[in-house]
């Protein structure tokens, strides 16, 4: 079944230049030490001592860790995807490596607490990152409630095979939001995404395409809300019939 999947992904046109742009790199060695520290600072040396002991349980744990790390950093396309998890083996490890330092029960208590205390930068560091967008109200992960009724209007009013036509933000969201395909959503997953994203923002700005296909001949229903607004003021061409409209957003049928 593996080779078969790798072989379609390699013959079949759409799948592979889906393939040659789902490119997954991993962060940079520093990066990656500063992330999983403290712990991977004691245990890549604690790898070296339970890789001599032949007690089965070490030799999981060991093998887990040391090719998790060595597959981050092959020369393929989807490194960072094995990053997954990896958190795991490097705890275990480093917690073997505490107890191999210590031996008194409140010398094991005040290491383990350091060890928590110079973990907590790393997810602090997440959660606040995530405050300014939730506090500014970023478009980028916000819905207004006008494009959310317009989403749901798409959802349960039109052909479940539908492309809809929306600016490049937009179409992040309406496959999640509303369950239907965009000419351009999110980067990885959208083949030939960059030139697909020029096309649409020319489209909105009113500019006309210099060479591929227009947008309007390549969806079924276009969405016009505030996102594809700020990206120019110019008018929507013919061809386009309202079939929804609220506060702020507006629905239209391609209907040439």
């Amino acid at each position: 079944m593996l080779m078969y999947y790798l072989w379609v992904i390699y013959s079949d046109p759409i799948f592979s230049a889906w393939n040659a742009q789902n490119l997954t790199p991993s962060p940079g060695i520093v990066d990656f030490i500063i992330s999983f520290s403290p712990l991977i600072i004691l245990a890549l040396p604690t790898v070296f001592v339970l890789s001599k002991q032949k007690l089965e349980n070490n030799r999981v744990v060991v093998f887990w860790l040391v090719v998790g790390i060595a597959l981050l950093y092959l020369p393929w396309s989807l490194q960072r995807r094995f990053i997954y998890g990896l958190y795991i083996p490097i705890a275990v490890v480093a917690v073997m490596g505490i107890y191999r330092l210590v031996s008194d029960r409140n010398s094991l208590r005040w290491l383990g607490t350091v060890f928590i205390v110079l973990s907590l930068p790393t997810n602090i560091v997440v959660l606040f990152s995530a405050g300014p967008g939730i506090f500014s109200r970023n478009t980028t992960i916000f819905v207004r409630q006008d494009e959310e009724q317009a989403f749901q209007w798409l959802s349960k009013n039109t052909p479940e095979d539908a492309v809809i036509i929306a600016a490049p933000e937009t179409g992040l969201f309406i496959p999640a939001r509303a369950g239907r395909r965009v000419i351009y959503g999110h980067p990885f997953e959208t083949i030939d995404a960059d030139k697909k994203r020029e096309s649409l923002i020319r489209f909105f700005q009113g500019i006309p395409t210099t060479g591929g296909i227009t947008p309007l001949l390549q969806g079924d229903y276009l969405i016009y809300g505030p996102r594809e607004k700020e990206l120019g003021d110019g008018d929507l061409p013919a061809g386009l019939e309202p079939v929804y409209e609220n506060g702020s957003t507006r629905i239209y049928q391609v209907i040439q």
